[in-house]
């Protein structure tokens, strides 16, 4: 637990939050209050609609991560930011190509994993079809061939789980050549 002291508040957050927990962020003062005061929450600067001195996120969010504050106006109370991190496994995960348009056997092609994730993705596995085909955040297929054609996906996983991309379909076209005896036209990987 973080304690941090300005004015006679502290904002008291747990250590470690993962997204599903239930977390209760408390407005704590060095010493009691003879009445019982109004007190106003904030985070990234804006305000919250809790008036007491225990706030509830309850499950927390991704989105709930940020700066919180406190503060007793009647009291001329308040305290600093403090920051809330909450971890969660890989979201939002989805496979680009490079370069994009046609795709030409013999050229090189890379396929990028982008996902937001808490803390960063760790691993990156590429699958074409049923099988495992590379390692990283980047697959990279330098001379690629027809053979190369197919569904890939990528899974992104970190510590707090792992999910599986939609599908990106690569359609290679063959190179053509001319063969001129009576000049007849060729993908240049059916001669090899």
């Amino acid at each position: 637990v973080c304690f941090l002291w300005f004015s006679d508040l502290q904002v008291e957050v747990p250590e470690r939050v993962i997204e599903g927990d239930e977390v209760t962020l408390t407005c704590k003062t060095s010493f009691s209050l003879s009445d019982r005061p109004t007190f106003t929450w904030y985070r990234n600067g804006g305000y919250l609609s809790s008036k007491t001195d225990q706030l509830h996120l309850q499950p927390v969010s991704r989105e709930d991560a940020g700066s919180y504050d406190c503060a007793v106006w009647s009291k001329n109370l308040y305290s600093p930011e403090v920051t809330l991190n909450v971890r969660y496994g890989p979201k939002s995960v989805s496979v680009s190509v490079s370069p994009s348009g046609e795709i030409v056997e013999g050229r090189s092609v890379n396929l990028t994993c982008s996902s937001d994730a808490n803390p960063p993705v760790q691993n990156y596995t590429w699958i074409k079809g049923t099988s495992s085909v590379g390692k990283g955040e980047t697959y990279t297929m330098k001379k690629i061939s027809s053979v190369d054609s197919g569904e890939y996906k990528c899974r992104s996983s970190n510590e707090h789980g792992e999910k599986l991309s939609e599908a990106l379909t690569l359609n290679v076209l063959c190179e053509f050549v001319f063969i001129c005896s009576s000049c007849s036209l060729f993908c240049r990987n059916s001669l090899l």
